[in-house]
Parts: structure tokens; C-alpha cells; sequence
């Protein structure tokens, strides 16, 4: 179908509780040609629109307004994550919390010492001026 879509009322499944039936205006995806034209040319591209849903009522089983049912819909997301559920999913997946700090300076003192014993001064001097310059940040 090109430049058409089928409309109209849909019931879904509420996203947060699922047993709620919610009515919503439905509007199917389809491909839309627009065409440009300059100096004597044309070109014609298509574009593909997603399907669309529009909430007309509240969840009648746990509450939910119309708002937060479209919000669902449209997101995908039924669930808003605290800052402590954050910080636990980022901890369990081994990612570093603290960008910095004494644990990374006390890295670079010791990688610097390293280079410069086994590579020379110069490649030393170098790790000691990037960890003045991390101290004044």
C-alpha cells in the first residue's frame, strides 16, 4: 500500500498490568513517496511510516492514565528505573562507576615509574606530565 493505511479502534492489552483492555485508534504503517523537483529533474524517494496508536482510555483494571499507557506504548518501556537499580545493573555488568579517582592516579604513578626504568626519560617525563595534568582536573 503506498500513501494509504488502514485506521481504526483497536483493543490492546494493558503494558503495565496486562489484564486491562484498552481501546486505542490504530493506524498502520505505510510507504509514502515524495517526490522533488529542480531545475527540469525529479527524484522520488519513499519513505516507510510506522504504525501508530493512539490511547482513548484509561487502564479500567490498575489505574493507569492515558499518558503513561502511550508513553508505554510508544517506548517500549513499562518500568522507570531507580538511580540504585541503575548503579546495581552497571556494577553487575563490570562497568566502572568512578571516572578517575585514587585507584586510576595510582595506576598511572606506577605505569610511569615502569616506563621510566625500562623505556627512558623521555617516555617517563611524558606519564608524569599527563598525571599533572589529570591532578589539576
Amino acid at each position: 500500500m503506498v500513501g494509504l493505511a488502514r485506521k481504526g479502534e483497536k483493543e490492546l492489552d494493558c503494558p503495565f498490568c496486562g489484564k486491562g483492555k484498552i481501546k486505542t485508534f490504530y493506524k498502520e504503517g505505510y510507504k509514502q513517496a515524495n517526490t522533488s523537483r529542480i531545475s527540469g529533474r525529479k527524484a522520488t524517494r519513499s519513505y516507510q511510516r510506522p504504525e501508530t496508536y493512539e490511547v482513548l482510555e484509561n487502564c479500567p483494571v490498575c489505574g493507569k492514565t492515558k499518558n503513561e499507557i502511550q508513553k508505554a506504548i510508544n517506548t517500549g518501556k513499562t518500568k522507570v528505573l531507580s538511580h540504585e537499580e541503575r548503579i546495581a545493573m552497571l556494577k553487575k555488568r563490570g562497568l566502572p562507576l568512578v571516572i578517575g579517582g585514587k585507584q586510576l592516579n595510582q595506576r598511572l604513578v606506577t605505569a610511569a615509574q615502569e616506563l621510566k626504568t625500562t623505556q627512558g626519560i623521555l617516555l617517563g617525563a611524558g606519564a608524569l606530565v599527563l598525571l599533572m595534568l589529570l591532578d589539576k582536573y
